[in-house]
């Protein structure tokens, strides 16, 4: 019954989940080092240990990189008179 009353029309529908979608993104990106460092094979060893705490710092590179990459590749196409409007 209550499937008949949602009415799910794809993307426009999903637009209020993105910031819960994002901010819980951060939220696992940021205790993901604690999590990993609870297992006793990761804690052990210092290198590794190092190594889980830098995963927060590469998923922010991550994000600035990808969107110069996306930038530098994008290209504009040409606006001729047979462009459909």
């Amino acid at each position: 019954m209550g499937f008949c009353v949602v009415n799910f029309q794809s993307g426009p529908d999903l637009l209020p989940l993105y910031p819960f979608i994002g901010i819980y993104a951060g939220w696992f990106i940021a205790e993901l080092p604690r999590l990993l460092n609870s297992f006793a094979a990761i804690s052990r060893r210092a290198s590794m240990s190092r190594l889980v705490h830098a995963l927060p710092s590469f998923a922010l590179l991550f994000c600035p990189c990808r969107a110069v990459s996306r930038a530098a590749l994008y290209k504009l196409e040409e606006l001729t008179l047979r462009y459909p409007r």
